[in-house]
């Protein structure tokens, strides 16, 4: 039986070698359609990502995003006016993500980082933002602990978690 480091770097392997969405392109990474053409697809069949964004409001908040794939919904929020930070556990997303940001000229902070240690200071995050992602991580209950530590009183929280049914 793996333990849970074993897991998380069996977790950090996979989407290091295959970023969230970076497979719906066969575009060239450092051009813009790569990312238009991840956008549509993403929202065509998860058409209620944008109109769940909309539902708070990002300007002058401080946002982190616990898994940005390929900077799709981080596009999204800086756009939407937050001051975005990006984590994940693997360096083929942060670089894609930072890719993306510098391709549509957006300004982020894109770290890797699990979500069971995050850098960021106690209470120092508006909104914490997760789609799809916390259940992959191996101690989940860990990074549910930091999501608390990191977001201030009154912060929000936007996460989506899959299910089989």
């Amino acid at each position: 039986m793996e333990n849970v480091e074993e897991q998380q770097e069996r977790v950090r392997e996979f989407w290091n070698n295959k970023p969230c969405g970076s497979d719906m392109s066969e575009h060239d990474p450092a051009e813009r359609i790569y990312y238009e053409e991840i956008q549509e697809e993403r929202y065509r069949y998860q058409y209620h990502i944008p109109q769940i964004l909309d539902w708070l409001k990002w300007k002058d908040k401080k946002v982190l995003e616990i898994g940005t794939g390929v900077g799709t919904d981080a596009r999204q929020i800086i756009s939407r006016g937050g001051n975005y930070v990006g984590i994940n556990i693997d360096k083929g997303s942060v670089d894609a993500t930072k890719r993306a940001l510098d391709v549509f000229g957006l300004t982020g902070m894109v770290e890797q980082s699990s979500a069971t240690s995050i850098f960021l200071d106690n209470g120092s995050i508006d909104v914490v933002y997760s789609f799809g992602v916390l259940h992959h991580i191996p101690d989940v209950n860990k990074a549910v602990a930091e999501i608390d530590r990191i977001l201030k009183p009154g912060g929000e929280l936007l996460i989506m978690l899959y299910n089989r049914s």
